[in-house]
């Protein structure tokens, strides 16, 4: 009973590749027939759109790709890919007066950068990333002046880190931070008389040979001081150096510019418009070999 089940899933099998092969082997003919009947088509758009390839590389300029790594301790990662994403599409449309006004560049420095986008480390859009994990995110740049790439850095930096939300956060905590070192200005101040006082009430016995174990209050009052003059140290860093975005390593551009590779870009110009006429041809001989119904 089961070699005769087994004998009919085999033979079901078999039908199944034959037909497939039949299949395969009309759609290969008919491919084939096509290409013969319509070279001359296919071959005007290999040759079209391997001479738009090498025109367009030809005459594209040559090109600095650099990359920025940046940090960032407020808001979210979307926020600087959009606004990275916004200066993008200004410089794809041409609009260069409106990019130069947002990195605060002049026109003609506008004009000589091609691309700026904000990457995430696994190399998605960062205007895309709607992750709560605070990771460092990529710059990239494309440039066609060397020359400008030190100053790109400095005011895309100068970009990210103004807008109006990071202002008005970094406002705040800078006069938290103000309001912390005055408090600790003004303790240290404090205990420093206190130290003094102490220093001029502390006495050595006459002849003694060891100094005597200071008190436990005035130990405590030593460890204070230390411990506030840290903690100013740490906030009048944190005052002066904080930034919403902060640089982990900057652009590098190589010494030599890229330059297109014509003969690349004519392949690959050819090769596309070969695919898309000759699916436009497929397309419209099968339209053909589809039986119409008479109109009544």
């Amino acid at each position: 009973m089961s070699t005769g089940q087994e004998d009919l899933e085999l033979n079901e099998m078999m039908r199944y590749f034959s037909g497939l092969k039949r299949t395969a082997a009309a759609t290969g003919s008919f491919v084939l027939r096509t290409a013969a009947k319509y070279w001359l088509l296919l071959t005007a758009a290999v040759i079209l759109s391997a001479g738009a390839g090498w025109y367009k590389a030809r005459h594209q300029r040559p090109y600095y790709d650099v990359r920025m790594s940046c940090s960032f301790n407020d808001n979210h990662q979307k926020i600087f890919g959009e606004m990275l994403a916004r200066v993008n599409t200004l410089l794809q449309t041409g609009s260069r007066k409106e990019a130069a006004q947002l990195l605060d560049l002049s026109e003609e420095e506008a004009g000589r950068i091609a691309s700026l986008e904000g990457k995430t480390l696994t190399q998605g859009k960062l205007e895309d990333d709607f992750s709560d994990a605070r990771l460092p995110f990529y710059v990239d740049a494309r440039v066609y002046d060397r020359e400008l790439i030190p100053v790109l850095e400095q005011h895309v930096l100068k970009y990210l880190n103004g807008n109006d939300l990071s202002s008005r956060e970094l406002a705040h905590k800078r006069q938290k931070w103000q309001d912390r070192i005055i408090f600790y200005k003004t303790q240290l101040l404090k205990l420093d008389s206190l130290k003094e006082a102490m220093r001029q009430s502390y006495t050595i016995p006459h002849g003694a040979q060891w100094l005597p174990e200071p008190d436990a209050a005035v130990v405590h009052v030593y460890k204070l001081s230390d411990s506030l003059a840290f903690q100013l140290e740490d906030v009048e860093y944190y005052n002066s150096h904080y930034e919403t975005v902060s640089k982990v390593y900057g652009f590098a551009a190589a010494d030599h510019p890229v330059t297109p590779s014509a003969g690349i870009a004519a392949v690959r110009y050819g090769l596309a418009g070969l695919l898309i006429m000759w699916i436009l041809l497929i397309l419209m001989e099968a339209s053909r070999a589809i039986p119409r119904k008479p109109v009544v």
